[in-house]
């Protein structure tokens, strides 16, 4: 099975360029997302682009979580910054796009979660989830309902990835099988 990898939207020297300008103290949220965008794909290179692969099956179990009132304020990611990539024949179905490939960074200063996705029609996406919402359902709340329906299934993906390795949180539970004599 063929893999879609994360490939950055700025290259270095547009990287470089974005990460040097002046930054005023006004700047809006559009700028303050650039900046992370160019800080989460400047880490993901300098990190060895560190990944992980969903498989069909993984990524529709995580679309059916339920995990949109869960309280997401203390699940970090199992690296920062992280990749997700999709089958090339079965992208992520999010309302209606069809995401290929994700990249997503903790910023502990603000304590939020950045979230960078690509789909199939080579359009980005971006998006924060502030920790104070603390549930899925209360940051949906706050966006144009155009957009609900594909923040809640990239959000789902995203948590549920970072619940994955997580012991006290954890989305897998070990079935040990018992042995009778």
């Amino acid at each position: 099975m063929q893999f879609r990898q994360f490939v950055p939207a700025y290259d270095a020297a547009e990287r470089e360029a974005i990460g040097t300008r002046p930054r005023s103290q006004t700047d809006d949220g559009e700028k303050v997302a650039l900046f992370r965008q160019v800080v989460t794909e400047e880490s993901f290179i300098l990190n060895r682009r560190p990944f992980y692969r969903l498989y069909p099956g993984v990524t529709e179990a995580l679309t059916r979580l339920g995990i949109e009132k869960l309280d997401v304020s203390s699940i970090h990611p199992p690296v920062n910054p992280l990749s997700l990539e999709f089958p090339v024949d079965r992208p992520l179905i999010a309302g209606t796009q069809k995401v290929i490939s994700m990249l997503f960074s903790e910023f502990q200063g603000d304590n939020s979660l950045f979230i960078e996705y690509w789909s199939l029609d080579e359009t980005i996406g971006v998006s924060t989830f502030p920790r104070e919402h603390k549930q899925i359902m209360h940051m949906l709340e706050t966006i144009p309902e155009s957009d609900r329906e594909i923040t809640k299934t990239v959000l789902q993906v995203v948590f549920g990835v970072c619940m994955i390795p997580q012991s006290d949180t954890s989305l897998i539970t070990p079935r040990v099988p018992v042995v009778t004599n």
